[in-house]
């Protein structure tokens, strides 16, 4: 990790969270916060494809991708949370194919899978929650929690079960 973005973006937080609550900025935390992880993961898994060292891109990745969740958090009306996890799945996803296609370009299929889950995302967010999506995933999801408990306890009983002596 680059001590220099790292002592930039905490200073950048530093200095806009100071501004937040002085009221000179009228924006939520999380957001300044979300826009400061993104442009440190952003800036940290460019270094590390350059010289650092490789294991540092998924750490940055995770960072990039949770500040754009804390983004989307607070710049999109989600009235439920599963709609939330269902952008965040398909984002995520999106991302870790691009990811994956930066490690092997030989593969184009990676970029095109992950730049279509992250429009899908995108897709999800604004078209597809006027027609509903989010009100159906709810309904959904409901349903599942009544269930879940029981299709937990019996595919687990089914792997006891079945279990090699």
């Amino acid at each position: 990790m680059n001590k220099n973005l790292t002592a930039i973006s905490l200073i950048i937080f530093g200095v806009g969270s100071l501004l937040i609550w002085s009221g000179v900025l009228s924006y939520n935390p999380e957001i300044l916060f979300g826009i400061v992880l993104t442009a440190f993961g952003l800036s940290n898994a460019n270094y590390s494809f350059r010289y650092g060292p490789r294991k540092m891109i998924i750490f940055s990745s995770i960072l990039f991708l949770a500040g754009i969740v804390l983004m989307i958090k607070n710049l999109y009306d989600i009235i439920d949370t599963r709609g939330l996890v269902l952008v965040s799945i398909l984002f995520i996803s999106g991302s870790a194919f691009v990811i994956m296609f930066i490690e092997n370009t030989k593969h184009k299929t990676f970029l095109f899978t992950g730049v279509t889950l992250a429009l899908l995302s995108i897709f999800s967010l604004t078209v597809l929650r006027e027609l509903g999506l989010f009100k159906w995933l709810k309904i959904i999801g409901d349903t599942f929690e009544f269930f879940l408990p029981v299709i937990l306890i019996f595919f687990g009983v089914s792997i006891y079960i079945s279990r090699k002596k």
